[in-house]
């Protein structure tokens, strides 16, 4: 199976189509934004908007906790209204001085919750003071509420597929214990490289969201690989390689499986996680698997998830390899370039090394765990 397209998704969609019937009675209102909070981590991430021109914000997150005026309105619960934001400008945040300078003024945040949890905020911003009167904010609390309603239905299934798969990895650890501190660098690798190439290969935040989410599984396939291969301590034969090769096409088939069953194919970005999990091993000059396709050819979603995963397998100690040093295995991903990886991915993530040694630091593997048998792709 060959890569699939990615299509528009319908939050976006819906969310132009709601701008477009709010601005009938509000025509000042040019921005309908939405950003994400995730409690893991405890970020405000920028992931779809409808504007007349392009977002202010892009490729953005921030702490809750750095910004207590929306901690206050997660707290609080309430929306808040700000009817001329240059009166912050002496004093302002970077998102707001990001809103003044693309001409935005009037300002209503309403925050999004999903029984007790906090979902994210709704931002409508329009280009002229005072745009917002009394009567026309508890419209646009009621969309707010119709796009939470959105985040809900698109999270609910998101987490019913990823429960499912991570009942799957969880048994693939058990046979082959990589940790669970690798899957969280892949996803954090992920988001730096993805939100580095974002502007060249014009990736939105929404795309961003599910790279990440999805991220983590890349390697589902080796559920299916027999134990005789996937634990053998020393080099694979020619025949066992071709074997454990074939766990990118029995992921996908897992996949496919686990939709169907779930009644999840209208899921968005389903076509998203098929190429992660089918072509994270396709290499920029044709010479990868199962397909042998080059270049463009491959989906930009698996050539970012190959980078990432290319640098924590370099830089993770196995039992026939030593860890590599930050130097060796930039100038061994150097030699990747144009050849195995993506030279723009590449060159992304090593002007993001310094924050991705943040997150191997942060997610380092336990030093007195008993260390994964083999990472099999043997890179």
């Amino acid at each position: 199976m060959l890569p699939e397209r990615l299509l528009m998704t319908k939050l976006s969609q819906r969310l132009q189509d709601l701008h477009k019937t709010l601005r009938e009675q509000q025509p000042h209102l040019t921005r309908v934004a939405v950003a994400l909070y995730d409690d893991a981590t405890g970020l405000v991430t920028t992931y779809a908007y409808s504007s007349d021109i392009k977002s202010p914000l892009l490729h953005y997150s921030a702490s809750l906790q750095e910004v207590p005026s929306l901690q206050q309105l997660a707290v609080r619960g309430q929306a808040r209204l700000v009817q001329d934001l240059t009166t912050f400008a002496e004093h302002p945040s970077e998102h707001t001085r990001a809103l003044i300078k693309a001409g935005y003024r009037s300002s209503l945040t309403v925050p999004m919750h999903n029984n007790d949890q906090l979902l994210g905020f709704v931002f409508f911003n329009a280009d002229q003071p005072n745009c917002f009167s009394r009567f026309q904010i508890p419209q646009l609390e009621i969309a707010a509420y119709a796009i939470s309603l959105l985040i809900v239905q698109e999270r609910t299934e998101v987490n019913t597929l990823q429960a499912t798969m991570k009942s799957a990895i969880e048994v693939t650890h058990e046979r082959n214990p990589e940790t669970g501190e690798h899957l969280k660098r892949i996803a954090g690798f992920t988001r730096l490289i993805a939100c580095e190439v974002a502007t060249h290969f014009n990736l939105d935040d929404e795309f961003i969201e599910h790279l990440v989410q999805f991220s983590a599984m890349h390697d589902i396939g080796k559920i299916s690989v027999p134990d005789q291969i996937l634990l053998k301590p020393g080099k694979l034969t020619a025949d066992e390689f071709e074997v454990m090769k074939t766990h990118t096409s029995r992921g996908r088939t897992l996949v496919d499986h686990l939709i169907r069953n779930h009644a999840l194919e209208s899921l968005d970005y389903i076509a998203m996680l098929r190429n992660i999990i089918e072509l994270h091993h396709e290499n920029w000059d044709g010479s990868g698997y199962p397909h042998g396709i080059s270049g463009d050819e491959i989906p930009v979603e698996a050539r970012i998830v190959a980078t990432a995963d290319v640098y924590d397998a370099l830089t993770s100690e196995r039992p026939y390899k030593d860890r590599l040093s930050t130097d060796q295995a930039v100038e061994l991903m150097l030699a990747m370039r144009g050849v195995k990886l993506d030279p723009h991915c590449v060159d992304a993530f090593i002007k993001r090394l310094e924050d991705a040694e943040l997150i191997r630091s942060r997610f380092a593997p336990d030093e007195h765990a008993e260390l994964p048998p083999t990472d099999r792709d043997r890179r």
